[in-house]
C-alpha cells in the first residue's frame, strides 16, 4: 500500500511541477507586457474555465475513481465505469459550449470581447476534460499522462514569449498556455482508445443514472469551485480591473504554494477509497503519518510565503507590489488550512461515504463566503476578497475536522453502498 502511494505521489509531483512552474515563469513577463488589465482577463478566463471544468467533470475525479476502484476485479466492468463517465463529461461540455454560443449571440448577452472570453474559458475546460487525470489514475496510466502534460507545458513556455511579443493581450496568453495542453491530451485520448479504453455504445439511461448517483459529490465540488473562483468574479462586479489582476496574481501564488501538498492527497484518495471497504486493514497509522507530513509541510510553506511576501510581490509586478505583498501574506495560510479542507474532506469524509455531510459543509462555507466577499471587495478591493476567501477556507477546515472526529467510530455511511454498474453484453 505504502509503495503504491509513494509511486502515485511521485508521478503527481511531476505533474504538479509542470502545472506550477511554467505559469510561474511566464506570469512576471506577461504582467509587464500585458499589464494588470491583461492579467485580469487571463484570471477571469481561467476562473470561468475552472468552474466549467468542475461542471463538466461532474465530480468524477472523486466518484469516478471510487467506482473504478470497486470494479478493480473485472477489467470489463471497470471499462464500463470509465466510458460511461467520459460520455457524461463530454455531453455536459457540449451543452456548456452550446450555452456559451447562445449567450454570445444574444443582443443582451456577452458584449464586446465576449467571444474571446468564452473561447478562452472553453479552451481551459477542454484541457481538463479531454482526457481527465482521474481516468489515468483508474487505468494506472499516471506516467503516460504526466509525460504528455509535461511536454505540452514545456512547449507552451516559448509560445507564451513569442505570442505576447506579437499579440500582447490576455487572450493570447490563455491560448499559448492551454492550446498545447488541450492538443496533447486529445492525442493521449486517441492513443488510448481501443487499447486502454474500449468505447461502449452511447446509452442515455446509464449516463443519467451515473449523473444521479454522483450528484451529491458534484454539488459539493461545484460550490467549492464557486467560492475558490468567485473572488475574481465578485471583484469584476464591484472593483477595478487592476484589483482583479492583483487577485489573479495572488491566487497564482496560492495555487503554486500547494505544489508540494496536493500530490499527497491525490495519491492517497484512491487507496483510501479501496481501504474503506475493509475496516480490518491496518491503514490508520499510515494515514496519520501522511496527514502529519502534509500538516508539517503546509506549516513550512506558510512560514516561507509569509516571510518572503515582499520579494514574491516584487518578482511578479511593479505596478502595486505593496498591496500584492499583503495579499500574499493572507494567501500564505492556505497551505496550512488545506490540510483540513483537502486531506480530511476527501480522504476521510468522501472516502468513507459521508457525502451529505461533506456537501452540507461546503454549501455552508460558500454561503459564508458569499456574504463576506462583496462588502469586503467593495471596501477593501483585492485584499478584502483575499480575506474573505481565507476565512471561508478556515471555516470549512474547522467543519471537516469536527465531522471527522464525530464519524471516526461510526460505520461507513449509506452513500458508500456499491453503485451498480452496467455489465458489458
Amino acid at each position: 500500500m505504502i509503495r503504491k502511494i509513494l509511486l502515485n505521489t511521485l508521478w503527481i509531483y511531476a505533474l504538479q511541477a509542470s502545472t506550477a512552474i511554467v505559469p510561474l515563469l511566464t506570469v512576471p513577463f506577461a504582467t509587464r507586457i500585458i499589464g494588470l488589465d491583461g492579467i485580469a482577463f487571463f484570471g477571469t478566463a481561467v476562473a470561468l474555465g475552472s468552474v466549467a471544468s468542475v461542471v463538466s467533470e461532474y465530480s468524477f475525479d472523486l466518484s469516478g475513481i471510487k467506482d473504478a476502484a470497486r470494479a478493480q476485479s473485472s477489467r470489463a466492468a471497470k471499462n464500463v465505469v470509465i466510458v460511461q463517465r467520459l460520455y457524461a463529461q463530454w455531453s455536459i461540455f457540449i451543452g456548456l459550449v452550446a450555452l456559451a454560443v447562445l449567450f454570445t449571440l444574444l443582443p443582451l448577452g456577452i458584449s464586446t470581447g465576449g467571444w474571446s472570453l468564452a473561447f478562452a474559458a472553453m479552451l481551459v475546460t477542454v484541457s481538463n476534460v479531454a482526457f481527465p487525470f482521474w481516468v489515468s489514475q483508474s487505468l494506472g496510466l499516471e506516467r503516460r499522462y504526466t509525460v504528455h502534460f509535461a511536454l505540452a507545458r514545456l512547449l507552451s513556455l516559448p509560445l507564451v514569449f513569442l505570442a505576447l511579443e506579437k499579440w500582447p493581450t490576455g487572450f493570447y496568453y490563455v491560448v499559448a498556455l492551454y492550446l498545447p495542453l488541450a492538443l496533447s491530451l486529445g492525442f493521449l485520448l486517441v492513443r488510448s482508445l481501443g487499447r486502454d479504453v474500449v468505447l461502449e455504445p452511447y446509452r442515455v439511461r446509464p449516463i443519467l443514472s451515473v449523473l444521479a448517483t454522483s450528484f451529491d459529490v458534484f454539488l459539493s465540488r461545484l460550490f467549492v469551485a464557486l467560492y475558490q473562483n468567485g473572488g475574481l468574479l465578485a471583484l469584476g462586479m464591484v472593483a477595478t480591473p487592476e484589483a482583479v489582476g492583483l487577485f489573479a496574481l495572488a491566487d497564482r501564488v496560492r495555487k503554486a504554494s500547494l505544489f508540494l501538498l496536493t500530490p499527497i492527497s491525490r495519491a492517497l484518495y484512491p487507496v483510501a477509497c479501496s481501504l474503506a471497504n475493509d475496516p480490518a486493514e491496518r491503514s490508520g497509522a499510515a494515514f496519520r503519518l501522511v496527514f502529519l507530513a502534509y500538516l508539517g509541510a503546509g506549516a513550512l510553506i506558510t512560514a516561507g510565503l509569509f516571510a518572503f511576501s515582499s520579494q514574491i510581490a516584487a518578482f511578479f509586478t511593479d505596478e502595486d507590489p505593496t498591496t500584492l505583498a499583503a495579499m500574499v501574506k493572507v494567501f500564505a495560510f492556505f497551505p496550512l488550512v488545506s490540510s483540513g479542507t483537502i486531506v480530511l474532506g476527501q480522504n476521510v469524509l468522501l472516502a468513507r461515504g459521508h457525502v451529505s455531510a461533506y456537501t452540507q459543509s461546503v454549501v455552508g462555507a460558500f454561503i459564508f463566503y458569499a456574504m463576506m466577499v462583496f462588502p469586503l471587495a467593495f471596501f477593501a478591493q483585492a485584499l478584502g476578497a483575499s480575506i474573505a476567501f481565507l476565512s471561508a477556507e478556515a471555516a470549512l477546515a474547522a467543519a471537516f475536522l469536527l465531522l471527522s472526529w464525530r464519524i471516526r467510530s461510526l460505520p461507513r455511511a449509506e452513500e458508500m453502498e456499491v453503485t451498480p454498474v452496467e455489465q458489458p453484453r
